[in-house]
């Protein structure tokens, strides 16, 4: 009887082990646990990456949006989207990204350079009242409480540039830093756009105002 006994022991250790090592072979694929992320310009966030097979690498497809380090920690840039692939032995897993803006309220000036003047002029009309000066338009907006001051400037009948103007003592000027940040991509002392078709550039003439202008871009060395 004990014989018996210790060979159906046996038998069902050797069934256990062999569903134990079933389960321990199972090859589970790779996932990224947080793989959608909404982000905001300058934050980071670390991607959990499951079922690694070795050596891992991470790559992005718009670094102007969203980089990644060597050890999966994502941070935002620009506005936009992005992925992040992730590599592991023979697999890859996507992650994808999406970067919006925290400030929002700034009206940024018309900025379709080479249109002509009726064009821009018809786009604009119904944000404000239009002045018209010496073949230029003026116009200005009181936006929560502040004074903005938009500048429409021609040349042979065609948008050359164009500025934004405020208070330097406005709560505007104090996240317009930030406001520029979340949308255009630093160079030398300017800023561009990432289509790379609008340079813009702050300047303070101390006159109370600050001034945003936005003109074509053209990158010089």
């Amino acid at each position: 009887m004990k014989k018996v006994y210790y060979i159906l022991l046996l038998i069902v250790l050797v069934a256990h082990q062999s569903c134990m090592n079933s389960v321990n072979d199972v090859d589970f694929p790779m996932t990224i646990k947080n793989s959608e992320l909404t982000m905001f310009h300058g934050n980071t966030e670390k991607l959990i990456v499951e079922n690694t097979k070795g050596f891992t690498t991470y790559k992005s497809t718009n670094e102007d949006v969203a980089t990644v380090s060597p050890y999966g920690v994502v941070s935002a840039g620009i506005k936009g989207e992005a992925n992040i692939i992730v590599e592991s032995g023979a697999e890859t897993a996507v992650c994808k990204v999406l970067v919006n803006t925290t400030i929002n309220h700034i009206v940024e000036p018309c900025v379709d350079f080479g249109s002509d003047y009726e064009t821009v002029k018809d786009k604009i009309k119904n944000a404000a009242e239009i002045t018209e000066v010496n073949g230029n338009i003026v116009q200005t907006r009181n936006v929560e409480n502040t004074i903005f001051r938009y500048a429409y400037l021609f040349k042979e009948g065609k948008l050359s540039s164009s500025c934004l103007s405020f208070p330097v003592q406005s709560s505007t000027a104090e996240i317009i830093d930030d406001f520029l940040a979340e949308r255009y991509l630093p160079w030398n002392s300017f800023l561009y756009s990432p289509n790379k078709k609008v340079g813009v550039f702050t300047l303070d003439p101390e006159d109370g105002f600050l001034y945003v202008f936005y003109s074509p871009f053209c990158q010089t060395e």
